[in-house]
């Protein structure tokens, strides 16, 4: 655990400007994955009203966010509890229950990783295979829970990305609440952050066992990892543990703005998930047609792609800096070897300079990669 980057995550333009020596803002980035539409119409007006509460602290509650999802998803306000990103609910959750061990699919989202390693906890790995496509297996995390039992010390921990982040797996609704009444006293942790762009807006929000939550971020839909903004929803007494590891004010006045308007908006969700529907299929066809290279399937916006010799992916990552693009690449720490990346789904004409890239660099400089698919 001593591994982890605290800041593995993708979208530091800053510091990819560092190392590219460009401007940031002139950098192709696939490292983060947000809606390829971008940032509503709303969001200017929305942060404008925020900057005229300034003088005035927040509302610690946020109950005008609260209000809004309990009209966005017919629940009950007291559902619902907002932070400054799902990343912070994420970190906050060990510790907030008292968990004793944390189980989680590898690969999956380096925060959860984070989490463990600043609660103390066990980590507990289900580890995907990658000759599988890293599919989801209820059977194997049922497995896992059963065969190590429950722990005196603490509750279990259960997180489980749907979509997965890297690869983009899922569970069904039907497995996930299935393994949460087989397992009542661990605590199930879902974490929807790309559901909506997948496809799925109601995702189990409001439809689960009373030990499950159902984590959502809100920047990733609606393209404003700036503004810092996410919720849980679950019971009451969960959402009162995880509030207590929560600052005083989790959400800003412009964040909880963005918020009202965000749950107010389906359609911009909706029109971004038909958008990454299509872009991606296009994508994944011209990806995989690159000899050397191998795609996993999903539905998120997002595309895990791996390099058949097994590694470089690392080199690759500075082969296509050099000419201005921007991907994610993994430590072994994070589950993934140096022959595996993720890209994020762009505008078509971003992701057709992107797969331009890719097939003069694996099959140019990077040969050796090509040369191992024949």
């Amino acid at each position: 655990m001593s591994g982890i980057d605290e800041h593995s995550h993708g979208g530091n333009l800053r510091a990819l400007g560092l190392e590219s020596g460009r401007d940031p803002g002139a950098i192709l980035d696939f490292s983060a994955n947000l809606n390829p539409l971008g940032p509503p119409p709303w969001l200017r007006p929305a942060v404008e009203r925020g900057l005229a509460k300034v003088a005035a602290y927040p509302d610690p509650d946020a109950m005008a966010a609260r209000e809004a999802a309990a009209k966005r998803f017919a629940l009950g306000p007291s559902r619902f509890l907002f932070a400054d990103g799902a990343d912070s609910i994420i970190l906050a959750l060990p510790r907030a229950i008292g968990a004793a061990r944390v189980f989680a699919f590898v690969p999956g989202y380096s925060g959860y990783l984070r989490a463990v390693s600043r609660s103390g906890a066990a980590f507990c790995p289900v580890r995907l295979d990658p000759e599988r496509d890293f599919a989801l297996d209820a059977a194997d995390l049922s497995s896992a829970l059963g065969v190590r039992g429950t722990s005196a010390a603490g509750r279990d921990l259960v997180f489980v990305g749907s979509p997965n982040n890297p690869a983009g797996g899922c569970l069904s609704d039907t497995a996930l609440c299935e393994l949460a009444m087989a397992f009542p006293a661990a605590v199930f942790a879902v974490d929807e952050s790309f559901a909506e762009l997948a496809g799925c807006p109601q995702g189990i929000v409001g439809r689960h066992p009373a030990n499950v939550l159902v984590i959502r971020s809100l920047t990733k839909t609606y393209a404003m990892p700036g503004i810092r903004a996410g919720f849980v929803e679950g019971d009451e007494v969960l959402l009162a543990e995880i509030r207590r590891e929560l600052p005083a004010w989790p959400l800003s006045s412009f964040a909880e703005e963005a918020c009202v308007e965000a749950l107010a908006d389906r359609a911009w969700g909706e029109e971004g998930a038909a958008f990454v529907a299509g872009a991606r299929a296009a994508m994944v066809a011209g990806i995989a047609a690159i000899p050397g290279l191998r795609v996993v399937p999903g539905p998120a916006n997002f595309i895990l792609a791996g390099l058949r010799s097994g590694r470089g992916a690392r080199e690759l990552r500075g082969l296509l800096l050099d000419r201005g693009i921007a991907i994610r690449t993994f430590s072994p720490e994070e589950g993934l070897d140096d022959g595996w990346f993720r890209l994020a789904v762009r505008k078509p004409e971003e992701n057709d300079r992107l797969i331009g890239a890719l097939c003069d660099v694996v099959q140019g400089p990077m040969r050796g990669a090509g040369e191992a698919a024949q």
